[in-house]
């Protein structure tokens, strides 16, 4: 069961990239940059009065208010001192990462080395934290290591490098031992902890990610989202899914039963919180957060609750038709909704779970390819459709491996074909 939907409900963006795996940043617009470098280029330090004013403009993409505000203190030739001459550069560097022109914010965030021993130690912190990200992103991986070990030198309780430092682990035991090192209040930071869940997610270590998100949660913030609630329900989903037999044996012990409930209960909050499906504000958030909608319709094909798992995949259809993992969990309802009818003459939904794999039936989707092409060709079978069952295992055999095994059965394709 595929259950990894990003919270854009697609393939990572350079921008979903920045704002959900590395924290926070601003993204503005080319014509941004080009505002900027019209008078920040000239090498003129100006007086970063202009700051919140600025920036309401930008936010509000109103660039003829912001480029005016620039051009009076252009003309104005008032000098800053260092730390608002960091705080200019730091916003210049943020709107290049928002472009993906990493190097060119490396390049902008190395000028303020220069500038280093004249502002405070939070700000060398997170000076070297930036440049860290950009390294990242640029995919040179030492250097962003020696900038995150800067980073932490000026401030050991930096969030954001602790969290590009996590990012960047990739072996459980090393996590453990780095995690032993933090002190208390590290330990039992908000944020620290969420990224900590998806992390241990990540290595497969999903009884450690259910723990971190519980913490997450008892440590949650007033006034903050349901992301610590989203996260603990879809690591309970990860521990639950990680088996697929799960889901094709159709049993369920008590436990996993109350556990799926659990997820589901976790999930109906978060959803409520944003308003939907009745609040048009809600459903606005909701593309941030397909993700949860995604992932409680899972849980719904695992406790049998297939018309709502359809109801939460069309919702989710709808608002981004080209995730792979929308797609394949659809067509899985579809051939549900075949299989289980009395008229298997009427192959209607069986139809529509065919036209849905074949989306997505082709190399440049990965695993996931792998499973729709065994379903799309056994649906072409079940049809009686056999020169295209044939072709689809064809094509399929000429991208995986030769190890894969891509037409698997299982119990309840086993039953339809008898």
């Amino acid at each position: 069961m595929s259950i990894n939907i990003n919270q854009d409900g697609q393939n990572n963006t350079q921008h979903s990239e920045i704002r959900n795996f590395y924290g926070p940043t601003f993204i503005f617009s080319e014509k941004v940059v080009s505002i900027l470098e019209r008078f920040f280029g000239k090498n003129k330090e100006f007086s970063y009065t202009w700051e919140e004013p600025m920036l309401r403009s930008l936010r509000s993409l109103d660039f003829e208010t912001a480029e005016s505000q620039l051009k009076f203190i252009a003309e104005s030739q008032t000098f800053y001192n260092a730390d608002e001459q960091y705080r200019h550069i730091i916003l210049f560097a943020n709107s290049y990462l928002g472009q993906g022109n990493y190097k060119e914010a490396i390049t902008q965030l190395s000028r303020l080395l220069d500038i280093e021993r004249k502002v405070s130690a939070d700000k060398k912190s997170e000076l070297y934290a930036y440049l860290a990200l950009s390294n990242i992103l640029d995919n040179k991986i030492e250097k962003a290591e020696e900038r995150i070990e800067q980073a932490l030198k000026h401030d050991s309780q930096n969030a954001k490098a602790l969290s590009y430092k996590i990012n960047l682990i990739n072996i459980e035991e090393e996590l453990d031992g780095f995690i032993t090192e933090q002190t208390e209040e590290i330990k039992n930071n908000y944020e620290f902890l969420l990224i900590l869940s998806n992390k241990y997610q990540c290595l497969g270590s999903f009884d450690k990610a259910i723990e971190y998100s519980r913490k997450a949660v008892k440590f949650k913030p007033e006034n903050a989202n349901m992301d610590s609630e989203a996260a603990l329900s879809v690591s309970i989903l990860s521990k639950l899914t990680a088996d697929e037999r799960v889901l094709w044996s159709g049993q369920l012990t008590d436990s996993q039963k109350d556990l799926f409930e659990e997820s589901i209960s976790l999930l109906n909050d978060a959803l409520n919180s944003i308003g939907y499906p009745n609040n048009p504000e809600g459903d606005k958030k909701l593309r941030h957060r397909l993700w949860w909608l995604a992932n409680r319709a899972v849980a719904y094909i695992y406790t049998k609750q297939f018309d709502k798992a359809q109801i939460d995949l069309e919702k989710c259809y709808e608002i981004n038709p080209n995730s792979p993992q929308v797609i394949e969990n659809l067509a899985r309802v579809h051939f549900r909704n075949w299989n289980s009818g009395k008229d298997k003459k009427n192959t209607r939904e069986l139809e529509k779970a065919n036209e849905l794999l074949e989306r997505i039936s082709s190399k440049e989707h990965g695993f996931i390819a792998q499973e729709a092409a065994s379903r799309l060709a056994t649906g072409y079978y079940l049809v009686r459709d056999y020169p295209s069952c044939l072709n689809t295992i064809e094509k399929a055999l000429e991208w995986v491996d030769e190890k894969e095994v891509i037409f698997k059965s299982s119990p309840q394709q086993s039953n339809a074909t008898k």
